[in-house]
């Protein structure tokens, strides 16, 4: 049983996320060995140590979220990972993005931001920010950009009617589709393909 103590380190550790990477895991790692170590002794005032021990544990945690994660600004070139970021932040943006060939291959069908945070193993909320500051738009934002722009090609390049492309792209109806892509374009899907598909 360990006891947080303090109104302050309760605020922080409510505030964190259910799931973060460390960057120096051995270290962390360490502290928690001599943490059960001492607890296992059951000599005198091992409650206090063990509890003083698990609280150093925790100060790093809060300590490194807050440096890696919460003082972070978003970048506006989502091909460029900041050199300042410690590696498991590197790490878990190269993952991120690499989802994008993940999304292409599977923009004909239902995709969730819950499957994408699965797909990489992050917290959903700690996917989201991390996503956001990579691309500049949210995951579902980023799927539905790419649903439009697969649509534009597939109007160009092929003579699929507006419901086939529709349907390829993800989208479950057909008026959804035109709608949403009437206000990416002004046009709708069959006025688009009839200004640009002879070019």
């Amino acid at each position: 049983k360990f006891v947080a103590e303090g109104e302050e380190l309760n605020k922080q550790l409510n505030a964190l996320p259910d799931e973060f990477c460390l960057s120096d895991v051995a270290f962390m790692k360490s502290i928690l060995r001599q943490t059960v170590k001492e607890g296992l002794l059951k000599a005198p005032y091992s409650e206090q140590t063990t509890n003083a021990s698990f609280k150093i544990f925790l100060a790093h945690a809060i300590r490194e979220f807050d440096y890696n994660y919460l003082s972070l600004s978003p970048q506006n070139d989502s091909n460029v990972i900041s050199s300042g970021l410690d590696f498991a932040t590197k790490n878990n943006d190269i993952i991120i993005l690499n989802l994008k060939d993940y999304i292409d291959s599977n923009l004909h069908r239902d995709i969730t931001l819950k499957e994408l945070a699965d797909k990489v193993f992050f917290n959903p909320t700690y996917f989201v920010r991390r996503f956001k500051i990579l691309w500049g738009v949210s995951p579902m934002k980023f799927v539905l950009n790419a649903r439009i722009n697969r649509a534009k090609e597939l109007m160009l390049s092929t003579n699929l009617t507006v419901s086939e492309i529709a349907e390829r792209c993800g989208f479950n109806s057909i008026h959804y589709f035109s709608r949403t892509f009437k206000s990416y374009e002004d046009l709708s899907p069959s006025e688009y393909i009839h200004q640009n598909r002879n070019k």
